[in-house]
């Protein structure tokens, strides 16, 4: 059984991958892609971890594996729709290519819808080893990424003003996903982050292993 087959085609929907297994993952995978044979035995793949838990990573094996990935910054574009309930243009864009990562599939629940219009497609949620080291993955991303005093946290305005997608994006995707008075509030920052995992390991549950 080659390693496409290995990571696609198990009876699963769901597979929990911390940043050392991705690592072994396309390490296996690197060593053996010349054998590698894509599967038919699926829809779509979609990676569903949080931003800062090696999504990139996953976007970069897709495309050596040959997967089309769809464009992250096309798909970035209808986050704010997708956060109001609005989801007629992500499915057909979701049309468009195999796999996806990212915005706005990493929000919470979209999964549910992802997986009602693609039956019978892979779900992918990465992880950090804890909810403490993703945290601080992102403040450190946020802060040498965004603030104009690399030894603070960025603050609203200059996360309204960074041009992304188009000015104003970061921050509304950001209250989208965090919506607390504080920016960066530690606890609830993390207890957001704990539940996406459980609500996606309690919707997968009754998939057959």
């Amino acid at each position: 059984m080659n390693f496409i087959t290995k990571l696609f085609n198990w009876d699963i929907s769901t597979r929990y991958f911390s940043n050392i297994r991705l690592r072994i993952i396309f390490k296996i995978w690197r060593e053996n892609r010349k054998k590698a044979t894509l599967s038919p035995n699926y829809n779509k793949i979609f990676c569903i971890g949080f931003n800062k838990t090696a999504t990139t990573s996953v976007e970069t094996a897709f495309s050596e594996m040959g997967f089309k990935v769809g464009s992250h910054k096309l798909a970035a574009m209808l986050t704010e729709e997708v956060c109001d309930g609005r989801y007629d243009r992500l499915i057909n864009f979701c049309k468009t290519s195999d796999a996806f990562q990212d915005e706005p599939f990493s929000l919470p629940d979209i999964y549910k819808v992802l997986d009602k219009n693609f039956p019978n497609s892979k779900f992918i949620l990465t992880i950090r080893d804890n909810e403490e080291q993703w945290y601080n993955s992102l403040c450190k991303f946020h802060t040498k990424l965004l603030s104009e005093d690399k030894t603070r946290l960025p603050n609203e305005r200059e996360l309204e003003s960074w041009q992304y997608i188009y000015e104003g994006y970061l921050f509304m995707s950001h209250k989208k996903r965090f919506p607390c008075k504080k920016l960066y509030d530690k606890n609830f920052y993390q207890a957001i982050y704990l539940k996406h995992i459980q609500d996606v390991k309690n919707y997968f549950s009754d998939r057959a292993e």
